[in-house]
């Protein structure tokens, strides 16, 4: 419930200024508990981020931002989803294209040594 308060204060700039949203956003995206309502809160409202940042140097790091918290193929999913529609805009293709091989590499090694990970450690 917090995580949806803070998210719904990150449209007013009196509360959270403009230049913090990124930085809220990441933080909330990354945690395991708090990222399933930050992502679709990103979807929702991803036309909001974009005219708002869109002469930002911050809008271009929003998908390698979102690609950072990825690490199952549901998620892996979920940034094809949202970001393959936007691979034509130039500001945003390359870290589209980067998050994207960031995401297969992290899921691929997962599904390979995870196992034998936590073997190790039990």
């Amino acid at each position: 419930e917090r995580a949806s308060q803070l998210l719904a204060r990150l449209k007013d700039s009196k509360l959270v200024k403009p230049q913090d949203v990124d930085r809220w956003l990441v933080y909330l995206l990354r945690n395991r508990y708090t990222r399933t309502i930050a992502w679709q809160w990103m979807v929702d409202n991803w036309q909001w981020l974009q005219e708002t940042f869109k002469n930002d140097k911050s809008y271009d790091y929003l998908p390698r931002y979102a690609a950072s918290c990825v690490n199952t193929r549901e998620y892996q999913q979920k940034f094809k989803d949202l970001f393959e529609s936007k691979l034509d805009q130039p500001l945003l293709k390359r870290n589209i294209q980067l998050g994207l091989e960031e995401i297969e590499t992290r899921v691929s090694w997962l599904e390979r040594d995870l196992a034998s990970v936590q073997a190790f450690f039990k």
